[in-house]
């Protein structure tokens, strides 16, 4: 590994996101639908869960079919229910706000970072130790490279101070 991948291996590069559960998984709809092909129909089952009141809708209509779901499916189903109730809870407390509110703000400046500073080795991420830190860094040249980097940050307003991890050449 170069030291740039080295330095950019300790900090988070994925969104969480895309870890965030916003309906039931695809094999327990399947196994659903089994049982009742007119479930395709329930659209509680085909759209997102965004919301506590999506989540009162699913409890409800799983509730409501209970008889009729064998029962490993169904507490299969309300497993997933409350993984999904957790992650909108989290989304929605302080912290996942900012979580999503950095993710966002990383995935505008990769893109920037990208298109702008082509040909520098620079890597925009959350830190492991504490997610909701920022964290800037890569391999630079000189101290020239490391004002222009900093300024094109600071310009992006990014949405909490970044720790900066640069290691000259």
């Amino acid at each position: 590994m170069t030291r740039f991948e080295i330095l950019k291996s300790t900090t988070i590069q994925f969104s969480i996101e895309e870890l965030l559960q916003n309906k039931l998984d695809d094999f327990l709809l399947d196994e659903l639908f089994e049982i009742d092909n007119s479930f395709k129909e329930e659209t509680i089952l085909s759209n997102e869960i965004n919301t506590t009141e999506d989540v009162r809708r699913l409890e409800g209509f799983l509730k409501k079919n209970k008889s009729r779901i064998r029962p490993g499916l169904y507490n299969d189903c309300m497993e997933e229910l409350k993984k999904i109730n957790d992650d909108i809870k989290w989304s929605a407390s302080v912290e996942g706000k900012m979580v999503l509110q950095i993710e966002r703000w990383i995935a505008q400046v990769r893109d920037k970072i990208a298109s702008q500073l082509n040909g520098h080795n620079i890597f925009v991420g959350r830190s492991f130790v504490d997610p909701k830190a920022l964290v800037v860094g890569g391999v630079i040249k000189d101290d020239l490279e490391l004002i222009t980097i900093k300024r094109f940050i600071e310009i992006e307003n990014p949405p909490v101070a970044p720790i900066y991890k640069f290691e000259k050449e």
